[in-house]
Order: C-alpha cells, then sequence, then structure tokens
C-alpha cells in the first residue's frame, strides 16, 4: 500500500473512488443480478433482520481492528517524528560547539555538518519512505569523527568544548541510529492483509442485504 502514501492529497480521493468505491458497487450490481434476481433469494431464504445482525457485529469488530491500528500507526509516526526531531538539535547544538574551535577546523566541520543536513532532508529522508537506507551519510558521520578525534586541545576550556562536542557528535550518531531503524516500523502485510480481508467480508456481508428495486440497495449501501 505504499503507493498511496507516494500519491499527491489531490489524488488520493479520485484513486479510493475508482479504486475501491467503484468495485464494491460493481460487485453489489453482479450480485444482485446473478444472485438475488436470478435465485430469487430474497423470497425463500435470507431475512434482512438476521443479515443485519451479523453485519453489525463484523462492522464492530471491524472498526475496533480498524481504530487500533490507527491508534498504533499514529503513535509509531509521532515517534519517528520525535527521533527526527532531536537528531536535528543535536546537529544544531554541534555546529553551534564547532564555532568554538579554531580555524580551519571550525570552517570544516561546520560546512560538513550543514553537507550532512542537506543530505538527510533531500536523500536520505525520501529514501527512508521508499523502505531504503542510504550508507552515505555514515561515511559523514565518520569523516566529522575522525576530525574531532583529531583535535588536539591545548587548553582547559578546548578540552571542555571538545569533550562537550564528542557528547553532542554521540547523541547525533544515537538519533541517527533511531531514525534509521524506524524504516521498519511501518504497518506490516500481515496486518494490511487482514485490513483487507476484513473489508471485503464487510463488504460481502452488506450484498446479502435483501432490497428491491436495485436502485434502493444501492442508494442506501454506502451508508
Amino acid at each position: 500500500m505504499q503507493f498511496i502514501q507516494d500519491l499527491p492529497a489531490w489524488a488520493i480521493g479520485p484513486v479510493c473512488v475508482l479504486g475501491f468505491v467503484a468495485p464494491a458497487l460493481i460487485g453489489l450490481w453482479l450480485v444482485h443480478r446473478n444472485i438475488h434476481e436470478r435465485l430469487r433469494i430474497s423470497e425463500i431464504l435470507i431475512d434482512n433482520g438476521v443479515v443485519g445482525w451479523f453485519f453489525s457485529g463484523i462492522l464492530t469488530i471491524y472498526g475496533i481492528t480498524l481504530g487500533l491500528i490507527a491508534v498504533t500507526t499514529w503513535e509509531s509516526s509521532s515517534a519517528v517524528a520525535g527521533v527526527a526531531s532531536r537528531e536535528a538539535a543535536a546537529i544544531a547544538a554541534l555546529y553551534q560547539d564547532s564555532g568554538g574551535f579554531a580555524s580551519p577546523l571550525r570552517e570544516d566541520l561546520r560546512a560538513k555538518l550543514r553537507d550532512y543536513t542537506q543530505f538527510v532532508i533531500e536523500r536520505a529522508w525520501p529514501a527512508q519512505r521508499r523502505g531504503e537506507i542510504l550508507s552515505d551519510g555514515n561515511l559523514m558521520l565518520d569523516e566529522i569523527q575522525r576530525q574531532l578525534i583529531a583535535n588536539e586541545p591545548n587548553t582547559e576550556s578546548m578540552r571542555l568544548l571538545q569533550a562537550e562536542a564528542l557528547d553532542k557528535f554521540n547523541e547525533l550518531v544515537e538519533w541517527r541510529r533511531q531514525r534509521t531503524e524506524a524504516v521498519n516500523n511501518g504497518v506490516p502485510g500481515v496486518v494490511w492483509a487482514v485490513i483487507m480481508l476484513g473489508a471485503v467480508l464487510t463488504i460481502a456481508t452488506a450484498y446479502c442485504f435483501q432490497m428491491q428495486p436495485f436502485r434502493l440497495h444501492l442508494q442506501s449501501w454506502p451508508q
């Protein structure tokens, strides 16, 4: 179902109507024409009251399932957003700390942090949306770490600054690791299968109601 998330906002409505609502209505027409009318089930077998009880039970269970999945997905999305925010905060803190180093280390660190931030926004996030993890970010962080470790402070204040910068760098690495691990936090295929199966079962149960003429069933079914 990843393709739905990649659609622009204006296309989601038409795709849902054409991909889900229209086939369901066509299926209702086929069932009404080939089963209800030909076999005259309405006269001998089906009681709308009984169907209504089954339909209500299935719809209730399905609604609860969808609600739980929606809450879990929202919580996961919020957690990932928090991780990305903390990663950005670590980058900003390290950028500020790098201002205390002497030139040319100061300019090199800030340039690499800008490149890393641009890489995350323009390449890493779109790739992560597709379920991919790019290794270039690790290489960029390794280069920043190499420069920080190679620096030799000669005063107490510079040693404190070095320790603070390394601490912020470690935080940056940790938040990056958590962000990349979130690639696998999407809705599993098994859950999507349960959702689709429940939708098919709910729609199929709605087909069992007996309403004549067909226009009345067609108008009342979506409600």
